[in-house]
């Protein structure tokens, strides 16, 4: 199983469910973190193959046109399952993923009804990273409520290095720096949300009177966060479950009915809005 960053607890609750599954099946699972890096993908991707590896589980960060041709030229020589929806669209890739552009939608609108009007919005880093269809959704959110996108609203250029708790406090520091400050903010992940969420309580900024929050994914930190944390919830178990037995029958040459399965996040509300 290869993540991008071993530090985010999404892939470790991910993890649980993919290692009880495939001791089932007496398979035991070996945890790589790329570390955001597609030159760590292709030198651990090269380790994996000369030990044998049976099988891929695979999270990247990253869609480019360079891991794309690598990623179909490595699904020829081992089976390989991804567990992003950024490949979802491109024949010979399996994906079993969440779609995150309409649940993202249904944040904004959940947050404009709440009368928010300056919404803005925290990515992962990079203009290319896999959760670009999350921002698409927010732009389309904005967009069916009648606001208008502003792109100082927006932060996605933090370091790839840093961990994204601090993404996220910088990123929110960042935004109540700014000239137009925000109502409500959404982010592409939790742990962007959990930082989000320490600016603003050392800042004194009330949430969710003053600022409302939203995250993406629904780790366990939500719900012990103060205040308790909305957030676009995966459905982490189901995802864990069908990537790796889609990926086991790839192993073992049994028919697949769909090799790309795909979610829609559902929206979890608590204390922050």
């Amino acid at each position: 199983m290869m993540l991008p960053d071993a530090s985010n607890t999404f892939y470790s609750e991910v993890f649980k469910v993919v290692e009880h599954t495939s001791l089932e099946y007496d398979y035991m699972v070996i945890v790589c973190d790329t570390q955001r890096s597609f030159e760590n993908e292709v030198m651990l991707a090269d380790r994996l193959l000369k030990r044998r590896t049976d099988g891929l589980l695979y999270f990247t960060q990253q869609r480019t046109a360079e891991n794309q041709d690598f990623f179909l030229s490595l699904s020829k020589k081992i089976p390989i399952v991804f567990m992003d929806y950024a490949f979802m669209d491109v024949p010979g890739i399996s994906c079993v993923a969440v779609e995150g552009r309409s649940c993202t939608g249904k944040a904004v609108r959940l947050l404009y009804d709440k009368g928010r009007r300056k919404i803005a919005y925290v990515n992962l880093p990079g203009d290319k990273n896999v959760t670009m269809l999350r921002f698409d959704g927010y732009k389309s959110g904005l967009n069916e409520c009648g606001l208008e996108f502003n792109a100082g609203m927006v932060i996605s250029n933090a370091e790839l290095s840093d961990s994204l708790v601090n993404v996220g406090y910088l990123a929110a520091r960042s935004l109540l720096d700014g000239k137009e400050k925000p109502d409500a903010i959404v982010a592409a992940s939790d742990q962007l949300a959990a930082g989000i969420v320490r600016y603003l309580k050392q800042a004194d900024i009330r949430i969710p009177e003053q600022i409302s929050v939203i995250g993406f994914d629904d780790i366990d930190l939500c719900t012990i966060m103060d205040p308790t944390l909305t957030t676009i919830a995966q459905p982490i178990g189901q995802i864990g479950r069908d990537a790796t037995n889609l990926l086991l029958s790839k192993i073992f040459g049994r028919p697949v009915e769909r090799d790309k399965i795909a979610y829609e996040g559902k929206i979890i509300e608590r204390q922050s809005t």
